[in-house]
């Protein structure tokens, strides 16, 4: 045999070696993370507890039990009732209780802290009301309007708020573009979703400098890169096909939602959820450098703005606190920097300011609520 074969040879034996090495080493970290339940602080959802509705067109996960989600940024748990929601009451109102409804996305829903911390409980607190969370992570206002008609009336809310963001326009294009049958899924997901390894890897990197630049240049989370580059469209005024749809079903949803509550003789109130970059000069610099934008077409007022717009032609009332929380002495230190939503500090100042809103154009008055 030929020197030249030979360390051919010798080169495929030793990469066959490296591959099963890899592959042993990942079966023993799969065997050791199911035996010691390593795995309970990844923040990825139990697939054992995930139950897809059609009309929601993703997955809800009930009945879970004091699940802990922890990062290298935060560490908290989760408990679900029957039908996937963050909420522990009953249908039925006691009688002189007054029941305020909260449905939205993940910052309703109260990621990265405990459901006593999220803004919608404190602000219970504050109006001495009882607070129903219904929010899910990632849902446009097609999830909300359903979640109004299907759960949201049966709790007889006295004041029902809505919340709104900048995600909401990419939630709501996804939606609209979703079948109601569970799509197809990668490899990678599909892998990601079966192994506690995977999960537990992802979750403790993805909150630390050296692996969230990772995860981006991989391209691991493929739906926040999709929804960077549309949300990017959607802040340069550039009228896409989906920023299109976007904006005709946030519209079309928002408004039907209003009738709904009209129907049911119950007060709607629409709240804005802003982002770092709305709060934070350094991260909307920092957007504007790692995709090269022009800052002087880059306008991050597109949202609110196109929300408030609604509100008025809808006649909603529309709490958009941004300017109060960018000039909040902790303004740099409401959110979490690689998760991006808010963190206890930023729930309760967020809670504070929307029951001054409340009160101030006399949508609540405490005199009348005892709960």
């Amino acid at each position: 045999m030929s020197l030249l074969k030979m360390k051919v040879t010798n080169g495929a034996i030793n990469a066959v070696l490296f591959i099963v090495v890899i592959i042993l080493c990942l079966l023993a970290g799969e065997a050791l993370i199911r035996t010691f339940n390593l795995q309970t602080g990844a923040p990825g959802w139990p697939q054992e507890n995930a139950r897809f509705v059609p009309e929601l067109k993703k997955n809800v996960y009930p009945h879970l039990q004091n699940l802990t989600k922890s990062t290298s940024e935060y560490n908290y748990q989760i408990s679900t009732n029957d039908n996937g929601f963050r909420d522990v009451h009953d249908f039925e109102k006691k009688k002189g209780v007054y029941r305020v409804v909260g449905i939205g996305s993940s910052a309703m829903f109260g990621n990265t802290v405990n459901v006593d911390k999220t803004y919608l409980s404190v602000l219970g607190e504050k109006l001495n009301a009882e607070t129903i969370n219904l929010g899910l992570g990632g849902s446009g206002f097609g999830e909300i309007k359903f979640i109004l008609q299907e759960y949201g009336l049966q709790y007889d809310p006295d004041l029902l708020i809505i919340d709104a963001s900048q995600g909401s326009f990419y939630a709501s294009y996804l939606f609209e573009k979703k079948s109601v049958q569970p799509g197809k899924k990668s490899l990678y997901l599909k892998a990601y979703e079966q192994s506690k390894l995977l999960s537990f890897l992802y979750w403790r990197i993805k909150t630390t400098p050296l692996g969230f630049s990772m995860i981006n240049f991989f391209g691991l989370n493929r739906h926040a890169q999709n929804s960077n580059a549309f949300d990017i469209d959607l802040l340069s005024n550039k009228n896409t096909e989906a920023v299109t749809i976007s904006k005709k079903a946030v519209f079309k949803n928002i408004q039907e939602i209003k009738e709904i509550a009209d129907d049911n003789n119950v007060p709607v109130v629409f709240i804005f959820i802003p982002a770092p970059h709305h709060l934070n000069q350094d991260q909307l610099d920092k957007i504007i450098q790692e995709y090269n934008l022009d800052p002087t077409t880059f306008d991050i007022s597109v949202p609110p703005q196109f929300y408030k717009a609604v509100a008025e032609k809808l006649s909603i009332p529309f709490f958009d606190p941004t300017e109060a929380l960018k000039m909040h002495p902790d303004s740099k230190n409401l959110q979490w920097k690689y998760d991006g939503h808010f963190n206890e500090n930023g729930n309760a100042i967020y809670a504070a300011l929307l029951a001054e809103f409340l009160r101030d154009n006399n949508i609540v008055d405490n005199k009348e609520q005892n709960s």
